[in-house]
């Protein structure tokens, strides 16, 4: 059985993109990445949330940037060493939490999952 035409590819595909570069996508240093987290914060304006879910965090700039405007955070990527530094980067926010998940093969526990 072939895999359908939308699935990502697979953890040990991004781990070695990681493992060549901490920051593959330039995430820190982009002026096009830091439009747009500029764009997202914008969006969000002055809004809380008691949750958030952060698919896809990478190493964490967006997550950090999200943080101020979550009760509770919880973050979640494929590849450990993006994890890593993702939780160095938001090490003092308790309030933010990692795991190692790959949506939509899995969800964390609780009202996350789509109905």
């Amino acid at each position: 059985m072939t895999a359908p035409p939308w699935r990502s590819r697979d953890a040990a595909y991004f781990a070695a993109l990681y493992d060549a570069n901490p920051d593959p996508w330039n995430f820190i240093g982009s002026a096009y990445e830091h439009r747009k987290y500029q764009a997202t914060m914008a969006a969000l304006e002055f809004r809380r949330f008691d949750r958030a879910f952060e698919i896809g965090c990478s190493i964490g700039v967006l997550t950090r940037q999200l943080a101020p405007h979550c009760a509770s955070l919880l973050a979640v990527d494929i590849v450990e060493a993006a994890l890593a530094h993702a939780r160095a980067r938001c090490a003092a926010l308790p309030h933010v939490r990692f795991a190692a998940l790959r949506v939509p093969d899995a969800w964390p526990a609780g009202a996350w999952p789509p109905t």
